[in-house]
């Protein structure tokens, strides 16, 4: 989605283009300061992925938390955010609520029986799930 609007800077004067530049890039940014970068994917389509150390929740060894992916090019999303549950002892995940957001605005949801139907996985070695689980375990109860 925001592809589209970057290819449109060509059409614009330069004065004109810096500013609408400015006014993307504060868009594509603003995730905020209780997100913070776990995974900087440049390769292929682009993403950046943050985790949200603010709003964790433990309880023993399971972690409630929200992830924020945001794909430079996707003509659908300019970012997607989902609750996860991991339980730390297993090495298990669960995605519990995922939203796409367009335009600021929430335009696709999958929760309840759709996300009832998505079965606890392992996280795949090296892949931006085992990264995102991680960070959440990792982080020593209390501390955000």
């Amino acid at each position: 989605m925001l592809k589209n609007e970057f290819d449109q800077l060509k059409s614009l004067s330069v004065d004109a283009g810096y500013s609408r530049l400015a006014d993307l890039s504060r868009r594509f940014c603003q995730a905020g300061q209780n997100w913070s970068i776990v995974s900087v994917n440049d390769s292929g389509r682009g993403s950046l992925i943050y985790i949200d150390r603010s709003r964790m929740q433990r309880r023993g060894t399971k972690v409630l938390y929200w992830a924020r992916l945001e794909l430079i090019d996707d003509p659908t999303y300019d970012y997607i955010i989902a609750r996860w549950m991991a339980d730390c002892s297993v090495g298990t995940s669960v995605a519990v609520g995922v939203f796409g957001y367009a335009g600021g605005r929430v335009v696709a949801t999958l929760e309840n029986e759709a996300v009832a139907a998505l079965t606890r996985t392992s996280a795949v070695p090296g892949s931006i799930g085992e990264q995102l689980m991680r960070a959440a375990c990792d982080q020593p109860e209390g501390e955000r």
